[in-house]
């Protein structure tokens, strides 16, 4: 993602900020997760004949491959941000109050926990608390220029 022409987009756009808007994840990360989930299906397909299948190793690697699936998927159709009452919801118990913002920066890579993830927004509030949320949703550029607008905090690189 071009951060610059990112906002740019973001600067344009005009939204209304009384209506409660809900995104997604995006049509890209749909196709990795169909893709991964094909890809070890068809894996599994070619390896596996009846005699490795009575083989505890492989009955336990089958079982946690598909509890990652399955947590995968939940993960896939459970994800939403949601944008109301300036607030921002996201996954299960995070609020965020948008007339309590200090900054809002995007950031190319940032850490979230151990791993790194790519084009993220950091919200920092008045209280001094760091939110990082993943822009791999729906319309991002909608979704900062809704913040930046609720919150008349202006998007920095």
């Amino acid at each position: 993602m071009n951060l610059d022409r990112f906002i740019e987009k973001v600067n344009k756009e005009q939204i209304d900020i009384n209506n409660e808007y809900k995104f997604g994840l995006s049509i890209s990360y749909y196709i990795k997760t169909i893709t991964l989930v094909i890809s070890l299906i068809v894996l599994l397909s070619y390896n596996l004949n009846m005699e490795n299948i009575k083989k505890p190793i492989v009955i336990i690697l089958l079982a946690l491959i598909f509890i990652y699936l399955f947590y995968h998927i939940y993960t896939l159709i459970s994800y939403k941000i949601i944008v109301k009452d300036n607030e921002i919801i996201a996954q299960k118990n995070v609020k965020i109050n948008l007339r309590n913002i200090k900054s809002l920066k995007l950031l190319p890579l940032a850490k979230i926990g151990v791993s790194l993830k790519k084009d993220c927004l950091e919200i920092i509030d008045n209280d001094d608390k760091r939110y990082i949320l993943r822009l791999d949703i729906h319309n991002p550029h909608i979704f900062v220029a809704l913040v930046s607008q609720i919150s008349k905090v202006k998007v920095v690189l």
